[in-house]
């Protein structure tokens, strides 16, 4: 773990994480290539198949969108060298407010020859508004697009769920 000072200057939650994630000063303080980052709202399914180690072969994986494409940065994995090589470029540069930092790295990252995961892929290393039955991870699954019924079988599958939803029966 690396512990990293980063003021928040009264920015909102998200403005903040934003800001923070698309940082050279954080990318560059940061020890080793791989991070796992998870939101207070993630848990890892301890019923799950998949290894953590199954998904480091991606320079940046999350949860799908259900809205199509990957990748939701709110339990991720990233390479620091790409990041690092995307946020020292003058190709590329973050705006606050035109895009979240996910998408904006799913987005730009391929142009650096950085791998993002394919959905297929995505689903099952973590759920959040698209449902998979025995993913690695969950982050604030949403009810509202999974479904009830999909959301009874995935606090069954990962019992962690219930630690980060109250949707849990």
């Amino acid at each position: 773990m690396t512990p990293i000072d980063f003021a928040r200057n009264n920015l909102s939650g998200n403005d903040f994480i934003n800001l923070f994630l698309t940082s050279l000063s954080l990318w560059r303080r940061v020890q080793g290539d791989k991070v796992l980052y998870f939101q207070i709202d993630s848990a890892i399914c301890s019923n799950s198949s998949y290894k953590l180690t199954d998904f480091l072969h991606y320079d940046f994986i999350g949860a799908p969108w259900n809205s199509g494409g990957c990748c939701n940065g709110g339990f991720s994995i990233r390479s620091r060298t790409k990041t690092l090589q995307m946020l020292q470029s003058d190709k590329v540069q973050f705006y606050l407010n035109q895009i979240n930092e996910d998408g904006w790295y799913s987005i730009n990252l391929p142009r650096f020859n950085a791998t993002v995961a394919p959905v297929a892929v995505a689903r099952t290393f973590a759920v959040e508004t698209v449902y998979h039955p025995h993913p690695f991870a969950v982050h604030n699954p949403y009810i509202e697009t999974i479904g009830k019924a999909n959301m009874a079988r995935l606090c069954n599958e990962c019992p962690e769920t219930r630690t980060v939803s109250s949707h849990c029966q």
